[in-house]
């Protein structure tokens, strides 16, 4: 009967571990994009223009032509009439915005959409929005600045649980088609859309250079990140671990430009299948060797993935979904639910052992 005790006893033990104790399962390291063969020059950028169409539709062409792109202008009519608040600069369509088959489409690498008074003509044009659908369905990025960002709003397709730039006269629309608005981020690229907030001193290139390195990393397969691991220790109550982002700059790829780097880089932690909200890791880099960790105390076994965030004023925000993923188990053990069993179990054992004893 003492032996029986002793087995009891060691029960309660590990049922206490199984209670207090937990340990990640780390899924493996894992590379977020592979830089792609191709260069600068390589790409093959449409942009989508209608009457009154703003003048970064020019900036944005010379940006991207001046690393070697090439430009093709789709227009709602042949002839664009440009900003009727500027002096006139129309421009030739290469094609009609409605001849753009999929066919056309896949010969490109991105589409943008400028500023200017033409959202009031785009944000009604159903064949400029099944442009933009299909263009996305074909594995193009898709782009738009400013208050041309009101085109992409009409197209849930496109931007439903995508991360977009806040631009005021958009938001709502944006939030309406089930986008996420990121505020204080001029530039926000995700899932293959880049958006661009407000146009103001578009003409000095700080809306304007981000926002074509942002497409151009799209494209290009770049990442600021190498990759992302997830290494953790156990604790007497909880499961403390360490998100860690490998990271470069990509100053070399943009011409030796020193606004390449980063700025912030933070992690968003999701548990699966919780409603509440995901808990926000800042990551630093104090020894800067360009490895950036912050620390995490998991309360809650499941599994877990990790959103990353990168910011660099040469191209906004980058974000990195499902970077890396793990569970957190329990050790080895029983249930919580099983100590009312245990407890009663101990209990008739010492009863039991009273009686053999009278």
């Amino acid at each position: 009967m003492k032996k029986f005790g002793i087995f009891f006893l060691g029960i309660i033990i590990l049922s206490s571990f199984s209670i207090n104790n937990a340990y990640i399962e780390s899924g493996e390291e894992n590379p977020i994009l592979d830089v792609s063969a191709n260069s600068l020059s390589d790409m093959k950028i449409l942009a989508v223009i209608a009457n009154g169409f703003g003048d970064s539709y020019f900036w944005i062409k010379d940006q991207l032509e001046s690393w070697g792109c090439n430009v093709t202008t789709a227009g709602l009519t042949s002839v664009v009439a440009s900003c009727p608040n500027k002096p006139p600069r129309p421009v030739t369509a290469d094609f009609l915005i409605a001849d753009a088959t999929t066919e056309i489409l896949s010969q490109f690498d991105a589409v943008y959409v400028p500023a200017g008074p033409h959202w009031v003509i785009l944000e009604f044009s159903s064949v400029t929005h099944d442009l933009l659908a299909s263009a996305y369905e074909a594995g193009l990025v898709v782009s738009a600045i400013c208050i041309g960002t009101i085109a992409l709003a009409q197209v849930s397709s496109i931007i439903n649980g995508v991360k977009v730039a806040y631009y005021s006269q958009t938001a709502n629309d944006m939030m309406d088609a089930g986008a996420t608005i990121v505020y204080g981020s001029g530039v926000v690229s995700d899932k293959r859309v880049v958006t661009a907030g407000s146009g103001t001193y578009q003409s000095t290139n700080q809306a304007i250079y981000p926002f074509c390195v942002a497409i151009a990393k799209n494209i290009l397969g770049l990442s600021a990140v190498i990759q992302t691991t997830v290494s953790s220790v156990k604790g007497e109550t909880n499961t403390t671990y360490t998100i860690s982002a490998e990271t470069v700059n990509l100053n070399d790829t943009f011409y030796g430009n020193t606004t390449m780097d980063i700025h912030t880089v933070s992690a968003n932690v999701y548990l699966e299948g919780s409603t509440s909200d995901p808990t926000y890791v800042y990551l630093t880099d104090p020894d800067e060797d360009n490895i950036y960790t912050g620390n995490f105390t998991g309360t809650e076994k499941g599994t877990y993935t990790v959103d990353l965030e990168i910011k660099s004023s040469g191209w906004g925000l980058e974000s990195i979904r499902d970077a890396v993923g793990f569970k957190m188990k329990a050790l080895a053990g029983f249930e919580i639910w099983l100590v009312p069993i245990i407890f009663s179990a101990i209990v008739f054992t010492i009863k039991y052992k009273k009686r053999m004893r009278k």
